[in-house]
């Protein structure tokens, strides 16, 4: 029985073809034995896998993200978004759009501040009724040894 044991030339060219499995059959064919070479060699082709899997998913979910920010950034409801690209409207109509946009970012706003400044916090305490809750308490104090 003769065993031949894979030159470095061929497993550098084997894995830079990111050829995980093709390494794992050329080795299987070749050496019968489970020798250290061939046991790091495997590891080294499940890491591969791993890490190539890993990366395919991770890019996928970076176009994902990009493709967010990007509609995200264009912009519907601007003035500017009005004005791009109109050409033809009358300046009348233009005005109309442009004081359109402007009131509804008026009533954002001010729907914004209505809502976090004007409430009160905690209901204002009557001056009266502070002193006879003490009283009240201070009566019914009761004291076990």
């Amino acid at each position: 029985m003769i065993f031949l044991i894979p030159s470095f030339r061929t497993v550098a060219h084997l894995i830079s073809l990111h050829c995980e499995r093709r390494i794992l059959t050329a080795l299987d064919l070749r050496t019968a034995l489970d020798m250290p070479t061939t046991k790091y060699i495997r590891n080294l082709a499940d890491a591969t896998e791993r890490l190539n899997t890993r990366n395919f998913l991770q890019q996928r979910e970076a176009e994902n993200l990009r493709s967010i920010i990007q509609t995200r950034r264009t912009q519907n409801k601007s003035k500017r978004a009005i004005l791009k690209g109109q050409y033809h409207n009358s300046t009348e109509e233009l005005r109309a759009q442009v004081l359109e946009a402007e009131e509804a970012t008026r009533q954002k706003v001010t729907k914004v501040r209505a809502t976090g400044a004007n409430r009160a916090l905690t209901e204002p305490i009557e001056e009266g009724n502070v002193g006879d809750d003490l009283e009240e308490e201070l009566d019914y104090i009761i004291v076990e040894y």
